[in-house]
């Protein structure tokens, strides 16, 4: 038997101005109204009570049809949003809603967010927005590509920067390994100057150090010179006859300022400075000052020896490293243990690094100098 047709068909709208459309998705709220009309009415006037509802309750400046979208859905009967701008979207709506006893359809009126030029009588206002919106579209395009190829660009020049620290490090490695049994050290790379039999321990940080200073040039340092630096001071390589002339003529100087200066010894008898002493105030016990805890921004320890030459995926394997923590070492160039040994923390916290992920990276490195 045939329902019986209802008397009016009930629209809740949902109405979102050219002000809401700008935000976010999140941060959208919608003007919610209803209206009851008869199953019966043409589609043009349906159309005309939702722009006068639009106008009520958004109160645009203009207004027409064009300028908005329209689309419905009936819960438990249509769940997925219908367009809605045709005669034939209208009956396909009407086709749906009779067929409940109490007919309710949910309109969402979205302003369109399009720039739109001057109008006239011949309309050509929507043909200025969609060329705009097509613009607009064109330019977001091209600069997207353009940021994901400046992306790629700076990512294939972090791997082949970290790739040649890495064949570096091979050599320095290759060319100063410690091949003396009896070596006092222990360690098992040393540098042995030409001049000095006496073996210089070269640990992790000692040849991130000497790489850095490789990397600025020849004359700062190269595979058989070591860099002038701080950590290098108890090895005999830097001598006088190296030092730069500008240097080795201010040592001279000073050296000959102190041998040559004369010496004045003036005698006073101590009954003389009495009027002038203050009394004598309590002494106070010295405060033992406690030594600073010191502290190493390394991930790797300067005296530990390293482990197995591991690559990245056998090192997160091995170790238990989540793939977010292997997905990020991989992202800044990072392919194996040779060149992570000499990440520093403050490197994974600039690589975005959690503070579980830091503790289980230095854990990982632990481990895996143990395992040596």
């Amino acid at each position: 038997q045939e329902l019986p047709k209802p008397a009016s068909i009930t629209y809740y709208l949902a109405l979102f101005s050219e002000s809401e459309m700008k935000k976010t998705v999140k941060q959208w709220k919608s003007n919610n109204t209803f209206l009851q009309l008869k199953p019966d009415f043409e589609w043009d006037t349906v159309k005309a009570q939702f722009l006068m509802k639009v106008s009520q309750t958004l109160r645009p400046k203009l207004i027409d049809f064009n300028d908005y979208d329209f689309s419905w859905n009936i819960p438990r009967h249509q769940a997925s949003q219908m367009q809605l701008q045709t005669d034939d979207d209208y009956k396909f709506l009407i086709t749906h809603a009779l067929k409940m006893k109490e007919p309710a359809v949910n309109v969402r009126i979205e302003a369109k967010f399009a720039k739109k030029g001057k109008t006239n009588d011949s309309g050509t206002e929507h043909e200025s927005s969609s060329n705009s919106s097509n613009s607009d579209s064109n330019m977001s395009g091209d600069a997207k590509r353009v940021k994901k190829k400046s992306k790629v660009h700076k990512k294939n020049k972090e791997t082949t920067l970290n790739k040649d620290i890495e064949e570096k490090i091979k050599l320095l490695r290759n060319r100063w390994e410690c091949s003396k049994t009896a070596c006092t050290s222990g360690s098992a790379h040393c540098f042995i100057h030409r001049e000095n039999a006496e073996h210089f321990t070269l640990s992790h940080n000692h040849l991130a150090i000497w790489v850095a200073a490789w990397q600025c040039g020849p004359e700062f340092a190269d595979l058989e010179k070591p860099p002038n630096h701080a950590k290098f001071n108890n090895l005999h390589v830097v001598q006088a006859s190296e030092c730069s002339p500008l240097v080795q003529r201010c040592m001279a100087e000073h050296n000959q300022a102190v041998s040559t200066a004369p010496i004045v010894n003036f005698n006073f008898p101590p009954e003389l400075f009495n009027a002038f002493r203050p009394p004598a105030a309590k002494v106070a016990s010295p405060v033992r000052s406690t030594p600073a805890a010191i502290t190493t921004d390394s991930l790797l320890p300067e005296s530990a020896t390293p482990g197995l030459c591991l690559t990245l995926s056998e090192f997160c394997t091995a170790y238990s490293l989540s793939d977010n923590v292997r997905q990020k070492l991989d992202d800044n160039g990072y392919t194996g243990l040779s060149t992570i040994s000499y990440i520093r923390i403050s490197e994974l916290k600039d690589m975005g690094f959690k503070h579980g992920e830091i503790a289980a990276m230095k854990d990982a490195v632990r481990r895996w100098i143990a395992s040596n």
